[in-house]
């Protein structure tokens, strides 16, 4: 995958918006990894997935931040 993230980060047209799909996806990946992921330390289910959809909603809010000031930065083509 990072050799074909490389090879096409090199061609013409790779802006922003293909930089924000990557972290994104990295980012929602490991959001919703934790759901069926066992926790790491003893705790009850109800708080460990709480503490999931906590950390997910904080994600989705940290991307809607992100997608709003690319907006005004760089628009898509």
């Amino acid at each position: 995958m990072t050799l074909l993230i490389l090879r096409w980060s090199r061609r013409m047209g790779w802006g922003p918006w293909h930089r924000f799909a990557l972290g994104a996806a990295g980012l929602v990946t490991y959001a919703w990894h934790g759901f069926p992921q066992p926790p790491s330390f003893p705790a009850p289910a109800n708080v460990d997935l709480i503490g999931n959809a906590v950390f997910a909603l904080a994600a989705l809010g940290l991307l809607a931040f992100v997608v709003v000031r690319l907006r005004r930065t760089a628009p898509p083509t």
